[in-house]
């Protein structure tokens, strides 16, 4: 059978056992709550490498079509640039190119007019620098 609670009182299931102190805490305060403004991402220095461009050496940047003599082919820029830079000590036009399928730098003396030139370039440069090289058709984007 339904229990009969009068206007006002608790019924008895509903009442919470109280201490010893005959004063029941007083009702919490209502709080008002303030939205933080949003947070803003700091900007951090970015550890993600970039692939490297093209290198050139003096102001050469390989970007001509047409025939040269590669001399080598290599991963690190720097030993590509070291080489370049020891046969332009020789008279030469050098440059260092890459093409996007693949991460080599190219060490390349020219351009020159023609295949034949080539040759003839590639018998001077090992008469005076003990390097052998051959003739290529370079194009920078393939």
């Amino acid at each position: 059978m339904p229990q009969v609670v009068a206007r006002g009182s608790v019924p008895p299931s509903q009442k919470i056992a109280t201490r010893s102190s005959p004063n029941p805490p007083p009702a919490p305060t209502p709080v008002q709550i303030i939205a933080a403004p949003a947070q803003t991402k700091r900007s951090s220095p970015t550890t993600q490498k970039t692939p490297a461009p093209p290198v050139s050496t003096h102001g050469n940047t390989c970007s001509s079509v047409g025939w040269y003599v590669q001399l080598g082919a290599f991963g690190r820029v720097s030993i590509a640039k070291n080489l370049a830079d020891r046969i332009e000590s020789k008279g030469f036009s050098t440059c260092v190119g890459t093409l996007p399928q693949n991460a080599l730098y190219r060490v390349l003396v020219g351009p020159v007019p023609n295949r034949l030139a080539a040759n003839t370039v590639t018998q001077r440069i090992a008469n005076l620098t003990k390097h052998q090289g051959y003739p290529q058709y370079w194009s920078p984007v393939r």
